[in-house]
């Protein structure tokens, strides 16, 4: 910064010997220079330091098998923002990961720059007992220094019953607001560095801005969307078909692969039916779907019902009784035989 505004200091002089007969260029010579000082000025306020922290939480510390809690990772960064803190969530065991989102928000209050970032993680209990979800990692670059450095999170312990969860007939499960917990962890490391050290990461953040806008205009193009071809098959006759094959699951005492076999069956029916892809998504994309193409609204309950007591077995502990099992096989059959 000191050698700065010192070659500032020497081109004025400079020019005041060249420029001493004009003396309206002087006046305006004379204006620039203080804005840019000003500007530098701000500039290294802004800049001068930066804090990194790091904290976890969940939106409920106590569940039943099967439900869902929201596991959040905030990361803020005070000051410099020419570096990304890499994440390193953690392997959540005992939970099923079923979505992830993230969000990112800049502030600058009283002169600090502050980058805020929220990771949030869907997970589905498929352990009882007490559960430790592990410490998330964060791993950033110290511009000071030029070293990696790593912070943790403090780990988080769930309780999570054994019993069934509860599951509303009328409507999908809500996702949950998270809520940040007072128990958490806070781990602050202070940076300190000058404003011309930022210099050389502004000049390539603009030559790689430029690349991009040159790249998009011969590379980026709206791609068109794949017409999916439905074959002009008996499709309910096959999707019976596929549900009777489930009951050989039943004579080797597999009772999961019996519930994603009746499950499959009434997916691909739905999908024949209404000539759309839902190979890929969860029950609860499959429930929104339905709701946007205005399907039945009590077919749509029945059927969000129906598959989220496929997925308590499928993917959590719960063991079903006989009549269960009996009645899980019945309940698909109605679905594929009454669904408009």
């Amino acid at each position: 910064m000191n050698y700065v505004l010192i070659m500032l200091l020497k081109l004025k002089n400079l020019f005041l010997v060249f420029l001493e007969d004009d003396w309206r260029i002087i006046k305006m010579y004379k204006r620039s220079f203080f804005i840019t000082l000003l500007i530098l000025f701000l500039f290294s306020n802004v800049f001068s330091q930066t804090s990194v922290e790091a904290t976890s939480s969940v939106d409920k510390n106590k569940l039943k098998l099967g439900d869902s809690l929201i596991y959040t990772i905030t990361v803020k960064r005070q000051g410099a923002g020419n570096f990304t803190p890499e994440v390193v969530p953690p392997s959540f065991d005992g939970f099923r990961v079923v979505g992830s989102y993230s969000q990112n928000s800049v502030a600058i209050i009283n002169m600090a720059a502050t980058v805020t970032t929220n990771m949030q993680y869907e997970l589905i209990a498929i352990k009882s007992g007490e559960v430790i979800i592990d410490s998330a990692y964060v791993k950033f670059k110290d511009p000071s220094t030029g070293k990696i450095e790593t912070i943790k999170t403090k780990p988080i312990t769930v309780y999570v019953d054994s019993g069934r969860p509860k599951q509303s007939i009328t409507q999908s499960p809500p996702t949950p607001t998270p809520e940040i917990e007072k128990d958490i962890k806070e781990i602050k490391m202070k940076l300190q560095f000058r404003f011309s050290d930022l210099i050389p990461y502004i000049i390539a953040i603009i030559v790689f801005i430029l690349a991009l806008i040159i790249a998009a205009l011969f590379i980026f193009k709206k791609p068109t969307e794949p017409v999916i071809k439905y074959e002009d098959v008996d499709y309910k006759k096959e999707a019976l078909k596929k549900l009777k094959a489930t009951k050989e699951f039943l004579r080797k005492n597999d009772v999961k692969s019996y519930y994603t076999g009746v499950y499959e069956a009434v997916r691909y029916f739905i999908s024949m039916h209404l000539k759309i892809s839902l190979h890929e998504l969860t029950t609860q994309e499959i429930i929104k779907k339905l709701k946007e193409l205005n399907a039945d609204k009590q077919m749509i309950d029945i059927i969000n019902l129906f598959m989220f007591d496929c997925d308590v077995v499928k993917f959590a502990d719960y063991k079903p009784s006989d009549k269960e099992i009996e009645d899980i096989y019945k309940r698909a059959e109605d679905i594929i035989n009454n669904f408009v």
